[in-house]
């Protein structure tokens, strides 16, 4: 598969992982119960560094900059940290488009911008779907919602799949977490 086809696809995965999550995207949703959970804080990273849309990573942006509450930033932080040096040096080279300049001071930093602007046009987030609607289609979004945004909501939903992991370090691994937390 040449590198073209294989952008196109990863493209694709992500336009179909924030359609989920509630961007104005002509995509199909993921599905949970065949494909997984989705990660907020892992689908953010990998659109920073595989994204070329600008149009989607200003819409990622508005998203973040709405719904930060639902993110768990040192989550976020712990995958940047759980990349290889040459996802680190991609990262760093991702960060550097205009559009990602207006994320919140603390994604900012999770993700390793070293200053950035709190201005965005929030307008955009009017055709966005309510959160009443990403709840049902996301699984983590709902348990964010009903327990806050917390390692706890994330364990809430391991538990919640029919494969769970086997035991709470396991189970830390998954979600890119301290294991004192599962213990």
């Amino acid at each position: 598969m040449n590198p073209f086809n294989i952008r196109v696809a990863i493209e694709a995965h992500l336009e179909k992982g924030w359609a989920t999550l509630g961007l104005p995207i002509q995509s199909e949703m993921v599905n949970e119960s065949k494909e997984g959970i989705l990660d907020p804080e892992a689908l953010i990273v990998a659109t920073v560094l595989f994204a070329s849309d600008a149009r989607l990573l200003k819409d990622v942006v508005v998203w973040i900059t709405t719904h930060e509450g639902l993110l768990i930033h040192s989550k976020l932080a712990a995958c940047v940290r759980s990349l290889s040096r040459n996802g680190l040096l991609a990262l760093q080279l991702s960060t550097k488009k205009a559009e990602l300049a207006a994320l919140p001071p603390k994604v900012g930093q999770a993700l390793g911008l070293p200053s950035v602007q709190t201005s965005t046009n929030l307008q955009r987030a009017l055709k966005f779907a309510p959160m009443s609607v990403v709840s049902q289609r996301a699984k983590m979004v709902l348990n964010r919602l009903l327990f806050g945004a917390s390692a706890r909501a994330d364990i809430i939903t391991l538990l919640q799949l029919s494969e769970r992991p086997a035991n709470g370090a396991a189970m830390a691994r998954l979600l890119n977490v301290n294991a004192s937390i599962c213990a």
